[in-house]
């Protein structure tokens, strides 16, 4: 009797790698969707128009996702037929192709998210106050689409070669990381609550500026006496408020890796309210990255 063909195979070995594929595929979106849910959690806890607002811009973030999933996919699919005639350099052909796009399509949507934001969350709400929430962390995490959908095609193309191993690994080490660092971030546990002080000048640097400004430090400004005022009458403000503030009292790195002379406005203000000054030191910094001329 001749055999006949069947659509399932008799090939074992291909049963134990398909299975194995799918149950790391499968715990990498349950990872994905712990990320989202830790989230949820701490936002929730924290302020529920907070919570509506990440909500409300997730919409946003949902069809980034498609977009993402629909290049990713479409690679998976051809790039796997190369793979199984183990033809290595169209994949990496595909792949680039896949990013271009894919950096392309996400920097569109970081200009639609900047030029017309709350435009896009009216689509889903109308509420002010949530309104208002949605925009902060509009402004925030619009950046994140692009290497959001650049890492997406890399994922897939380890995927297309039977590689999903590293993609569940690196979605665990970014649930850890997103849980730890919202734990900071959200609540503010770093053991001990502070302000910094720091130059104006910082205030300009990307990302770091505009952190420092969101979370209310203290920016010294020098240029005129008004703005030394401001700076004074801030640090007053949260002194009095119970807040520790943290002071560089040299006001500058030194060049030469020795103890500077300190500025007396911050020994000043606290001997004005009463309040102890606690001495620390940073060590090495000299060392590892010399101040230059």
């Amino acid at each position: 009797m001749e055999d006949r063909e069947t659509f399932f195979t008799h090939d074992k070995q291909f049963y134990r790698s398909l299975f194995s594929m799918l149950l790391m595929v499968s715990l990498q979106n349950v990872v994905a969707y712990c990320v989202n849910m830790a989230d949820n959690i701490m936002l929730g806890s924290y302020s529920q128009d907070a919570l509506s607002g990440a909500a409300t811009v997730n919409q946003i973030f949902f069809m980034v996702q498609m977009l993402a999933g629909s290049i990713g996919n479409g690679l998976i699919v051809i790039a796997s037929q190369y793979w199984g005639r183990k033809l290595v350099w169209p994949i990496r052909v595909l792949t680039g192709v896949a990013v271009r796009w894919s950096v392309f399509f996400g920097c569109i949507v970081v200009v639609l998210c900047g030029a017309l934001p709350r435009q896009l969350l009216l689509i889903f709400t109308s509420d002010q106050a949530i309104l208002s929430q949605g925009l902060i962390y509009l402004r925030l995490i619009k950046w994140t689409f692009i290497i959001y959908m650049a890492a997406n095609v890399f994922y897939c193309a380890l995927r297309s070669m039977g590689n999903v191993h590293t993609s569940f690994i690196i979605s665990l080490a970014s649930l850890a990381v997103n849980i730890s660092v919202n734990y900071v971030l959200i609540f503010g546990h770093l053991g001990r609550q502070f302000k910094w002080m720091m130059k104006h000048q910082l205030r300009k640097m990307p990302f770091i500026g505009f952190a420092c400004a969101r979370s209310h430090q203290i920016f010294v400004d020098k240029r005129g006496p008004s703005k030394i005022k401001k700076t004074y009458d801030e640090a007053r403000k949260i002194l009095q408020g119970g807040m520790s503030l943290s002071v560089f009292p040299e006001g500058a790195r030194t060049f030469t890796g020795h103890m500077g002379v300190f500025r007396r406005g911050a020994f000043m203000l606290a001997d004005d309210l009463q309040l102890p000054v606690v001495p620390m030191t940073i060590n090495g910094c000299f060392d590892v990255m010399p101040r230059m001329r």
